[in-house]
């Protein structure tokens, strides 16, 4: 395969025909070279993007569940997006930013700055909904809470001490999975729900069109590993 910093080029996925060209050995080679990308594919795509056309069309044209198993992966590990660090600071009566907007699987860390300890607490109007609770103080200086998926969109939290005095926050969360990523229904979105998603390409209507725009196409394997994980 042909490298260009760290990402797949569209080059590898398309067959070269040149003299100086090598005899593709072994299945992978083979595949890579009997493979063309699929003719929709838009000319001026993100690298991301351009590596799921390429690894999806290689998938839809594996002859053997070791072929695909093994696309799959590279897949996966191509193409996650990694999740982000929020940082709050906890110092005076105040948390700074007071507002803050989050992924789901991003991380929270509220930070000690100074001053009487704290908390972090979920709930309004200073009462606790039990969905997270934390202290931090010069003996325990941050606090981290990762974003579930069930969530509601908007979690607004508290200090303990000094909610009387104003001291609270509130979470926006952006892209709340509704779980319709959950093609088999199991409870978590996976390999299966992926494979779904590559079986019923092209089609209109089905269960895969997961973000239900009506075509299956590579936005749904977007939304799958963006969703992936228990719902």
């Amino acid at each position: 395969m042909y490298m260009t910093h760290g990402e797949i080029s569209t080059t590898s996925c398309k067959p070269q025909a040149s003299e100086h060209t090598l005899p593709a050995r072994g299945w992978m080679g083979k595949l890579a070279l009997q493979t063309m990308l699929p003719p929709q594919l838009p000319p001026k795509l993100p690298p991301i993007q351009t590596n799921f056309y390429c690894f999806l069309n290689l998938l839809r044209h594996s002859r053997t569940s070791m072929q695909r198993f093994a696309l799959l992966l590279t897949l996966l590990f191509s193409c996650v997006s990694y999740a982000e660090t929020h940082v709050v600071n906890c110092g005076g009566m105040a948390f700074s930013p007071a507002t803050i907007t989050v992924q789901p699987g991003d991380t929270i860390k509220w930070q000690y700055t100074g001053g009487f300890p704290h908390t972090a607490t979920s709930g309004a109007n200073c009462a606790y909904d039990g969905l997270f609770h934390g202290t931090v103080a010069k003996f325990n200086p941050t606090y981290e809470w990762v974003v579930p998926n069930d969530v509601p969109e908007v979690i607004p939290y508290y200090c303990i001490p000094h909610c009387s005095d104003g001291m609270t926050g509130t979470i926006y969360v952006d892209g709340v999975i509704a779980c319709s990523s959950d093609i088999d229904g199991d409870g978590m979105v996976g390999v299966t729900d992926l494979l779904a998603v590559i079986d019923a390409w092209g089609q209109s209507e089905s269960d895969a069109d997961v973000n239900d725009d009506g075509d299956i196409n590579v936005s749904d394997v977007l939304q799958i590993v963006s969703d992936w994980g228990s719902c």
